[in-house]
């Protein structure tokens, strides 16, 4: 039985750029580690029990865009809730992160978009 998404990990082309813009989300940094063996590192990093896993590779893959593979650059988009999408707003924007938006989605929902250094989509999203 499934009891919660424990973390969402992004194949990253820079780990000191990646958690610098992250913490400016206010996501903290829970851990850090090199998987020397591997070629890789890790950063976990968390924010209201959301925590996201940063993996750079000295080497990435270079063939086609296998989604089962860990070295590929990527992931379609994360989307988190927030409960004040205009109180967020102001946040990034005094955090110097650009965003578009915010837009109405079909539902009736406000959502604003962010794009990290790797250009992965994250959502921001206010249920109505």
């Amino acid at each position: 039985m499934i009891t919660g998404l424990d973390h969402i990990a992004l194949c990253i082309s820079d780990m000191e750029k990646s958690k610098e813009f992250y913490s400016r989300l206010g996501f903290g940094l829970e851990q850090e580690y090199g998987v020397d063996e591997h070629g890789y590192r890790v950063a976990l990093l968390e924010q209201a029990g959301v925590r996201i896993e940063l993996l750079e590779f000295d080497e990435y893959y270079d063939g086609d865009q296998d989604l089962r593979r860990f070295d590929v650059l990527g992931i379609r988009h994360i989307a988190l809730r927030t409960s004040n999408l205009d109180n967020l707003m102001d946040y990034l924007s005094g955090q110097s992160v650009d965003f578009e938006g915010p837009r109405l989605t079909s539902q009736g929902n406000r959502q604003i978009f962010v794009y990290d250094p790797d250009n992965i989509v994250i959502e921001y999203q206010e249920k109505t």
